[in-house]
């Protein structure tokens, strides 16, 4: 993608557009289970905000990070990742029957009911 970014004839959208797909997805895929320390969304918010600034080619020179974010529609990392998790605990509460002992070890009862 080295090219992508810098070739002259590739639109601020369609650059936006991959760098969505392909950069945030990149940075957040399968992140929703793990609980991060402070220093790791930090450091994936620094990923974020350089390439963030990669994309823009210059004219991001006297912004801030969180008006970048605010110009580009981007949420911080943080900020996506609860989001992401809600949304997966949300389809796990839609569909019970297929995560039952997962909820079940959630809750604190066995398969069988209360201990």
């Amino acid at each position: 993608l080295g090219r992508f970014w810098t070739a002259a004839a590739v639109g601020i959208h369609i650059r936006w557009q991959v760098f969505c797909v392909v950069v945030v997805s990149s940075l957040t895929s399968g992140l929703e289970a793990f609980a991060l320390s402070e220093g790791n969304v930090k450091a994936l918010e620094t990923v974020q905000n350089k390439m963030m600034r990669f994309l823009l080619r210059g004219e991001a020179a006297g912004y801030t990070n969180a008006s970048l974010r605010r110009r580009l529609h981007l949420p911080t990392i943080a900020s996506l990742l609860r989001k992401r998790r809600l949304r997966y605990l949300q389809k796990w509460m839609r569909t019970p029957d297929w995560h039952t002992g997962v909820l079940a070890a959630l809750a604190g009862r066995g398969l069988h009911g209360p201990p």
